[in-house]
């Protein structure tokens, strides 16, 4: 299974297959909000000619960032990045890879700290074909710079199931992924360079853990995913805190609806606010007074294909979350931290990748699919419309 997850993602990235198309939720439910969307554009970075492709997006300290690649008729790919000051105009990043992989990367998660952005690629290879990652940052308003190559066993970030990276918690930056029993993470002070920390030992009880998600706040590491009891099918959501990104207490939180996994996790409302599968639609998951309680569920469907959360950003108490089901997409808002959700119209019916940054009352929605990628902008709040 090593590797597995990035492999996926690399496939969605790459390939752009499946679309997004727009969809009701059954039943009398109140009608979508149309927020008035407007076009902003990526412009091709320099280098040789080929089509965008979306990775993830970021937003903090007044800065607005994109990732992804470039891709040839050929299929090779070259990492690249964007940012903006306002979420309107764009410049390209330019990209200083140093590794035979990493100048092949496809970036598929970012995130931002301080206004540094950090990002992780990676560019399946070798003889069987495995994703060899990369982290990359950018500390100082330069080049987006390889960190250290996935072959560095000394302390770069390895081949395997990484999911996500964070900043601003105990000791820098943490990179999160699957382990046999609570989160695989490694950690770097800086950026540039990641120490891989020993597999924490986890419960007795858990026969595998998936981790897709990591956040900074309270002064403690939250890592998200969900864990597959010894004789059980079905994962239990779960939550997992560090006070240093080696040791982790785990929490199970509540499944109304059996199955759940959770996939993305935000701060919100003075605390960690989490979404992802619950039986067959979504859930958030919400922290206060040191205990997890189960939001509204939303986005239940009735097509094939595991509920799978594509996007996701929050400020303030409010919640933003592009999720799909098969091959259909839906933007859903909250106003509450999860408590109740609304459907909100997404800028294209298309894609079959999204990523969702929120910032200074604007959300910056973008979308991937058929050979291109669009960017949107929309003021909030999104509910007045």
């Amino acid at each position: 299974m090593r590797g597995r997850r990035v492999l996926a993602v690399l496939g969605l990235v790459v390939v752009l297959a499946a679309g997004c198309r727009e969809g009701a939720p059954a039943g009398a439910a109140p009608e979508p909000i149309r927020p008035a969307w407007r076009p902003v554009t990526l412009p091709v970075p320099p280098g040789a000619p080929g089509r965008l492709v979306l990775g993830d997006a970021a937003a903090c300290a007044g800065r607005w960032f994109v990732v992804g690649a470039v891709a040839d008729a050929a299929g090779g790919t070259r990492p690249a990045a964007w940012t903006s000051d306002d979420g309107l105009s764009w410049r390209t990043v330019s990209v200083a890879a140093a590794s035979y992989y990493g100048r092949q990367d496809v970036l598929f998660a970012a995130t931002c700290h301080g206004g540094r952005l950090a990002a992780l690629g990676a560019r399946a290879g070798g003889a069987h074909g495995n994703p060899r990652v990369s982290a990359w940052i950018r500390p100082d308003g330069g080049p987006l710079v390889e960190a250290s190559s996935s072959g560095d066993l000394s302390g770069g970030v390895p081949d395997g199931d990484v999911a996500r990276l964070a900043g601003g918690g105990p000791g820098g930056w943490l990179v999160v992924g699957g382990g046999e029993h609570a989160p695989g993470s490694w950690s770097s002070a800086d950026g540039r360079r990641f120490r891989r920390h020993p597999a924490a030992a986890g419960d007795a009880d858990v026969a595998g853990a998936a981790v897709y998600d990591v956040l900074a706040g309270a002064g403690d590491w939250w890592a998200v995913g969900s864990v597959t009891g010894r004789g059980r099918l079905d994962p239990v959501g779960s939550v997992w805190r560090s006070g240093d990104g080696r040791d982790w207490r785990r929490v199970a939180l509540p499944s109304p609806d059996g199955a759940a996994e959770l996939q993305r996790v935000a701060w919100a409302g003075g605390g960690p606010v989490a979404v992802g599968r619950s039986g067959d639609g979504f859930r958030a998951w919400r922290w206060s007074g040191g205990e997890w309680s189960a939001g509204a569920r939303f986005g239940a469907a009735d097509s094939a294909g595991a509920p799978v959360v594509r996007g996701f950003a929050a400020v303030g108490v409010e919640l933003w979350a592009v999720v799909a089901r098969g091959g259909g997409c839906r933007l859903w808002w909250s106003p509450d931290r999860g408590g109740s959700w609304r459907e909100v119209v997404p800028p294209v019916s298309g894609g079959a990748r999204a990523a969702l940054a929120v910032q200074h009352g604007r959300l910056l929605a973008i979308f991937g699919g058929d050979g291109s990628v669009g960017a949107w902008i929309t003021s909030l709040p999104v509910g007045a419309a």
